[in-house]
């Protein structure tokens, strides 16, 4: 049983614990520079990955697209969601939300999933399912309130803030009818990570067309910040001593905002290759509850790392979202040992 897990998992932890907790490190020291690059951001992730799959196959199967499983019609509601919740998610940027509020509210998450999942395929949680979500929401909640009577930006009124949070609620609750919907499509078609991981970003790719005009507009930050991006100032000190001894070399011919949206776009890649193939062999509850482990570990490296300001409030809603989490897997886990028990029987 090990044995099956160790195969099937690893690799995917790995891409998912390393590229997507690389990826955030790299997307916050560019996000503390330039609040608003989160639409160029994504957009070259996208265009990336989807020239990475383009030339994968090409290579391999003599032909640019990849054999798909999935019908077009179900690849553009999931697409159309997965490019909404991705625009909104990384909008938010731009009204002073922090990298560790940002994280902290995206694990809400699973209370909007249970709900929905309650409301559309009828999966009732019981009480203790339950208690644990009031305990993750609680969480979100306070560490927001606290984060919003200190203000993260100066420059940044409160309803601003508010704004951004909201932007976030409604991404999530995207995601979360994008999460169910894939998982019952993807039992139907069976599709392989590969056919996922490209026509997620492909099809994406194609509603970025029309605001080709503001990305160009945006392209003007390859030639900004020639100071370094991480410095003393933005790092924890300990954390600095290490680093200056590998970022005293010069980037050839490169501004420094080209050279991390460059390892921004390979860490995103192998962050999306680790998700994909997660959700493609379990369910959008096990998803969740894995991406939400690492959403904990990004956080705690954010704050260890940036030196992010953090009082007794947020302090306590991390502690709450994850503990929470924690047992909201538990009772989940139990309640599919006793299913699987009464089937057998």
């Amino acid at each position: 049983m090990l044995h099956i897990f160790l195969s099937q998992y690893s690799l995917i932890l790995l891409l998912i614990f390393g590229g997507c907790c690389s990826n955030i490190f790299v997307l916050e020291t560019i996000i503390k520079k330039e609040p608003n690059s989160g639409l160029l951001i994504t957009f070259f992730q996208f265009l990336y990955i989807t020239i990475e799959g383009l030339i994968y196959n090409f290579f391999t199967r003599s032909t640019l697209l990849i054999k798909r499983n999935v019908p077009i019609r179900s690849w553009m509601i999931i697409v159309s969601l997965f490019f909404m919740a991705t625009f909104l998610n990384n909008k938010a940027y731009s009204y002073g939300i922090s990298v560790p509020m940002h994280i902290i509210t995206q694990s809400g998450g699973i209370f909007i999933l249970v709900i929905l999942e309650w409301l559309y395929i009828n999966k009732k949680p019981n009480i203790y399912e339950i208690l644990a979500i009031m305990i993750l929401t609680s969480g979100v909640i306070i560490a927001n309130i606290s984060n919003i009577s200190k203000k993260y930006s100066s420059d940044l009124s409160m309803p601003e803030y508010t704004k951004g949070i909201i932007i976030l609620i409604i991404s999530q609750i995207l995601r979360s009818f994008m999460s169910i919907y894939m998982e019952k499509t993807f039992k139907l078609y069976s599709p392989n990570w590969k056919e996922v991981n490209f026509y997620m970003h492909f099809f994406s790719f194609l509603f970025y067309i029309p605001m080709l005009p503001k990305i160009y507009s945006q392209t003007k930050l390859f030639n900004c910040f020639q100071t370094p991006f991480i410095s003393q100032k933005n790092l924890s000190t300990n954390l600095y001593k290490y680093l200056d001894i590998f970022l005293k070399f010069k980037i050839p011919k490169t501004s420094n905002y080209l050279f991390y949206l460059y390892i921004n776009i390979i860490t995103q890649s192998l962050c999306v290759q680790g998700i994909n193939r997660l959700n493609v062999i379990s369910t959008a509850l096990t998803a969740n509850i894995i991406l939400n482990l690492r959403k904990f570990i990004s956080l705690i490296l954010s704050i260890y790392m940036f030196e992010n300001k953090r009082n007794f409030g947020t302090i306590s809603g991390i502690i709450l979202v994850f503990s929470g989490s924690i047992w909201y897997s538990i009772e989940v886990h139990k309640k599919k040992a006793i299913n699987n028990k009464s089937k057998k029987s």
